[in-house]
This record gives structure tokens, sequence and C-alpha cells, in this order.
């Protein structure tokens, strides 16, 4: 992959004078800064596996991959955080996948995962010299994920299916290399998505579905038509880094 990305930005910051209630008076101030932030990226990929069947009806595998998002540019980060590298991930799984008959046939799925992201693009937010507020990406980190997934379903008659699935997902950031560039930039605290020691943002540890479904009988012509009903549960998830809350 070889990625290329620029922006132009014209930023203006007016500056207003106090007044009393009530009142209106135009900008005594300006600040015009114009940027034209460049990122350019190339990384190999690759998806590397086996498989194995011990009988007809059951597949092993595994399987490596690396993987890799872009580097870019931020048009509203400041000169020097305008731009960002690109974040790689080394991802390792392995699973089986089956299927059964007699009376009652079905399917059932499950894999274990381990992913390590280098480089890690993270958000931080901060305020300019200017006192504008302002985010900017920085390759600021890394962290690992790992976990399972299950997922099975199986006929009770011919018309009635049964599914689930389940995901468990254990996410840790291992370091956060805080950029010190942006405190002194910044007059107030910076704030983070993320820091050390917490887990990824959004990264629920349980989530699972169950499905129910019938095949109506109505004129094959139609083509099937099923009437479902699911019900779903994701487990309570941390949105941003604690201390960003106290801000």
């Amino acid at each position: 992959t070889d990625d290329k990305t620029t922006g132009e930005v014209t930023d203006t910051v007016n500056y207003f004078p106090a007044v009393p209630a009530g009142g209106y008076v135009g900008p005594d101030g300006q600040l015009i800064e114009y940027r034209n932030p460049e990122s350019q990226s190339k990384e190999p990929t690759w998806l590397l596996g086996v498989g194995y069947r011990p009988v007809t009806d059951i597949l092993t595998y595994a399987k490596y991959a690396r993987g890799y998002r872009q580097g870019s540019v931020n048009i509203g980060g400041t000169t020097g955080f305008d731009t960002h590298d690109p974040e790689t991930v080394d991802s390792y799984e392995i699973g089986a996948k089956t299927s059964f008959f007699g009376k009652f046939p079905g399917t059932f799925n499950v894999a274990a995962f381990y992913n390590d992201l280098q480089d890690q693009q993270i958000q931080f937010g901060y305020f300019k010299s200017s006192g504008t507020g302002t985010t900017a990406i920085v390759n600021a980190g890394g962290s690992t994920v790992w976990g399972m997934e299950a997922d099975g379903s199986v006929y009770l008659t011919e018309s009635v299916l049964l599914s689930a699935s389940y995901t468990y997902l254990d996410t840790e950031v291992d370091e956060v290399i805080f950029p010190t560039e942006l405190q002194l930039i910044s007059p107030q605290p910076v704030s983070t998505t993320t820091a050390s020691g917490e887990p990824l943002p959004y990264s629920p540890k349980n989530k699972y579905a169950v499905t129910a479904s019938y095949l109506l009988p109505v004129d094959p012509t139609w083509g099937d038509m099923r009437a479902s009903v699911t019900y779903a549960w994701i487990d309570e998830m941390q949105a941003v880094a604690e201390a960003a809350s106290i801000y």
C-alpha cells in the first residue's frame, strides 16, 4: 500500500474585546495561519494461513496477518502536529469451523485471537496558543488485544433456526508516550482518548446475541421469507481516558 495525503488550511482566529451585557463590538484583533500539511506512507501487508481437516466436517486453521493503517494529515492540528505516521498491527488467530448433521443439523465455529498494535494513532485534545481548542492525532502508544469468538446455529425443525454468538474481548493500552511538545503549546492540560493501563475506548469485554427465526410457509416463487427475533447484550465500556473526564 502506498498513500499520500495533502491538505490546505487557512486558520483564522478573531479576538473580541469585552463589552457590557447587551452590547456588541467587532473583533479588535485577528490571527491568520496558512498551512499545507502533507503525509506519505507505504507498507507491505500480508496474510499467512494454514488449514487442516481431521474429518470432513471439521476445519481447523491458524493464521498470521500484518495490518497497516495509513498515515495522514489532521488539518485541525497545529504546525508539527498536523500529520501522523502509520499504525501497524500483528494479528494471530487459531480456530475451528464445524458442521454437524442428524436430527438437529447445524454449525459451530470458534476462534481465539491476539493482536499487537504498534505506533498507535491516538487522539489528543488540547488548546492552541491562541486559546482555541483543537485535537491532534499522534503516534503515541501501543496496545494488546486478545479474546475469543464463538457462534453456532441449529435447525430445531426444517423451519425453525436458532443461532447464537458470543465474543470475549480483553484490551489494554501498554503505553502512551505523552507528547511533551503539546503540553508546552497548550495553556491548559492535554486530554486524551486513552491512557496507559486502561482499556481501549468502546471495547466491551462481553457481547452476545441470540436469534430465533421461522421460515414462513409462502409460495416458493416468492423466495425464502423469514420472521426473526433477536436479543443482544453488550457490556458497559469506557469511552475516554478516566483523566479526560475530569476536564
